[in-house]
């Protein structure tokens, strides 16, 4: 009996210290001062400041994607992928960043795939999807992040009947489904685009 409590009182104890982990290296990545950054980037793409910070909201919530999961390259296209581009050319604001919320650098790989290394797994939309809901308790906007409306699609032509769940665990991903409303996705679209993740 006892050796049950104390099991259960491990695991109750790794999850708390996982989650404090997440919340940890989110609220660092949330609060890293890139102004400069998203300023030039707005000019560039002449974007509105709403739309700006939109973006770099998303960039950070991707990278911390990247510093809680570093055994998966997450896909990336669209206009947060324009805006990593523009922050990879601040490498010293660059590596600070990646130094504070992950210790170590987060590496950027071509359309084509990080290098082939057992120990990284590439995700699909689906997984990405999922793990993104799990940590900020939302879904993936679909102007800002464009997979989402294929994935939609692709899933009201499979079924609309069941709604999505979470399954609590440290960003496994189960198979969910969405609808309209705000719910996880689950088709694994791979997709063209970029990644990021891993050493």
């Amino acid at each position: 009996m006892l050796s049950l409590l104390a099991g259960i009182a491990d695991r109750l104890s790794r999850r708390s210290s996982n989650q404090a982990f997440r919340d940890e290296v989110i609220g660092k990545a949330l609060a890293f001062k890139m102004n400069h950054i998203v300023d030039r980037f707005r000019r560039q793409e002449e974007i509105s400041e709403f739309q700006a910070l939109e973006l770099e909201r998303e960039l950070k919530r991707y990278l911390a994607m990247c510093a809680i999961y570093p055994r998966i390259t997450f896909p990336m296209e669209g206009p947060v992928d324009e805006l990593w581009h523009v922050f990879l050319t601040y490498s010293v604001d660059y590596r600070r960043f990646c130094d504070g919320i992950a210790g170590r650098m987060i590496h950027h790989w071509p359309g084509d795939g990080a290098p082939n290394r057992r120990s990284r797994r590439p995700a699909g939309h689906d997984t990405f999807v999922r793990i993104y809901k799990d940590l900020f308790g939302v879904l993936p906007a679909p102007h800002v992040w464009p997979f989402m409306d294929a994935l939609r699609q692709r899933q009201r032509g499979r079924s609309d009947s069941y709604a999505a769940g979470n399954d609590g665990c440290g960003g496994s991903a189960s198979s969910h489904s969405f609808r309209d409303s705000d719910n996880s996705g689950s088709s694994d679209g791979g997709g063209g685009g970029c990644g990021g993740g891993g050493d």
